[in-house]
């Protein structure tokens, strides 16, 4: 038994900038509440005592993210590595390319040019396998589910894809990293750990293929 998180999309450092203008008092909150939520985030972590926690692309609204952005998510880390809980995190469209460095050991960032695999080991075992891969482009067109598909196919344990893509053409989202459901139900991954789309959805269950949704929502059209 061991519990984990999926999240995406928290898209720290967005500006609001609409805000700024028509509403200006509220402006400040709206700009931390994408950090708070993070907080709360890592405070769920620590208290359920979860193993790892996955983060599916678009954690930063943009590629170049301010220091207060940076600087808040390498805090996070490091209370999650202080805890002693792993994490699994990618880049999407809006934060595509990053190549962070000096992270806390706890941390996986996936690279951008080739699909990775991990083990994650619980009181010595082999428990899971989280294979993940980043978006190097602003606009991929790629199905890159193939390479995950790659090295999960060879994987032991519970074994979780992580990826940032718009599955089955959704039409309220650009069509970065398409992939069909067919596909990733005949995959060989026991959950697809899903970024892009805003709102929480489960695809399906067999495998589990679910979009965590963001945890703060960036227009009135979302929680």
């Amino acid at each position: 038994m061991f519990k984990f998180i999926h999240s995406a999309d928290l898209h720290l450092g967005s500006p609001f900038s609409a805000w700024r203008k028509l509403r200006p008092d509220a402006a400040e909150a709206l700009t931390l509440a994408p950090y708070a939520a993070l907080d709360k985030l890592v405070d769920a972590a620590i208290r359920e005592k979860v193993l790892f926690v996955l983060m599916a692309g678009d954690i930063f609204d943009s590629s170049s993210p301010s220091l207060r952005a940076e600087g808040r998510f390498r805090a996070a880390l490091e209370r999650l590595d202080a805890a002693g809980i792993r994490v699994f995190a990618a880049a999407g469209n809006h934060d595509c390319g990053m190549a962070l460095t000096g992270l806390p050991a706890n941390t996986v960032f996936f690279s951008a040019e080739q699909a990775e695999a991990f083990p994650v080991f619980q009181d010595g075992k082999a428990v899971a396998t989280v294979a993940g891969i980043g978006h190097g482009r602003p606009a991929e067109k790629r199905d890159l589910s193939p390479q995950l598909e790659a090295l999960l196919s060879a994987a032991a344990g519970f074994r979780i894809g992580l990826l940032h893509a718009n599955v089955d053409g959704d039409p309220g989202h650009e069509p970065y990293a398409p992939v069909a459901l067919e596909t990733l139900r005949r995959g060989s991954a026991d959950y697809w750990a899903l970024g892009h789309i805003h709102k929480r959805r489960i695809l399906c269950e067999r495998p589990f293929a679910v979009y965590s949704g963001s945890p703060q929502g960036r227009s009135v059209n979302e929680p």
